[in-house]
């Protein structure tokens, strides 16, 4: 008896450890909602190995349809709560501004009161196969922008770009 006591203790402290480690990984701009942790950093562009460029196109608009997946998501989460009765609109702002958005009430449509635009901007981090880790971290070049279209009512839509130089190989592929 006393040694599955000690063996369920071993494995609930792994447990611990490995949850510990692992939130030590993502970004600061994440947040917590109850049980489930999401998060608005700003997106990671994924390396194309074959043909040596990014999966999304640079220097462009890019819908993002992750984010607003996520966002929707967490809006739902909030909204099955009893106890908050806000709109739709006000919790996704809400959610954005904690993670660094600036929300605006844009001037077109006139009409819509629950209407925000949201935007992020931050630097562009290089993967790790375009431009190497110096010193254990991501390389910037240029800039990064998010920006979340939220309402009216539950209408959101997410755009990202990367503006940045062509991508320029430091080693030949």
């Amino acid at each position: 008896m006393r040694m599955a006591g000690l063996k369920r203790f071993s494995m609930v402290a792994t447990g611990l450890a490995a949850t510990v480690l692992v939130g030590c990984t993502f970004p600061h701009r994440g947040i917590f909602y109850g049980t489930t942790f999401f998060t608005y950093d700003l997106p990671h562009y994924v390396w194309d190995r074959k043909h040596f460029d990014y999966y999304l196109p640079l220097n462009t608009w890019v819908d993002d349809s992750v984010r607003v997946h996520t966002l929707e998501a967490n809006i739902k989460y909030v909204k099955g709560k009893d106890s908050d009765r806000r709109s739709t609109a006000d919790i996704a702002v809400d959610i954005l501004q904690r993670v660094g958005y600036r929300c605006v009430a844009p001037k077109e449509p006139p009409d819509c009161t629950e209407c925000r635009t949201c935007t992020l901007t931050g630097p562009g981090e290089a993967d790790n196969q375009e431009k190497p880790r110096i010193d254990g971290r991501l390389q910037v070049v240029g800039t990064m922008t998010s920006v979340v279209y939220v309402g009216p009512r539950s209408d959101v839509r997410a755009f990202t770009n990367w503006q940045r130089p062509p991508v320029h190989l430091e080693t030949s592929p």
